[in-house]
């Protein structure tokens, strides 16, 4: 079975959350994570994935097959653009 290649942008605590429940999932991984802040990607570092400050060079990078916004609503927009 195909394993949906999830990558999550924005580790807050939300974030966050998605990914460990990610990890955990029998349908989909933990393909990569994303936050332009350099200590919210060290918080991470544990998880094993690749991590990218911007979410351009993510995609460009991985493709994915989604991604879960995991930032502050107004900033969503741009990003899912």
């Amino acid at each position: 079975m195909h394993r949906l290649r999830l990558a999550v942008v924005g580790l807050g605590e939300a974030g966050r959350a998605h990914a460990e429940r990610l990890r955990d999932h029998d349908d989909c991984v933990l393909a990569a994570v994303c936050d332009p802040v350099p200590g919210a990607i060290e918080r991470v570092a544990g998880y094993g994935v690749p991590r990218f400050h911007r979410l351009a060079e993510l995609l460009d990078a991985l493709r994915p097959d989604g991604v879960i916004l995991a930032m502050p609503a107004a900033s969503q927009v741009e990003a899912a653009l």
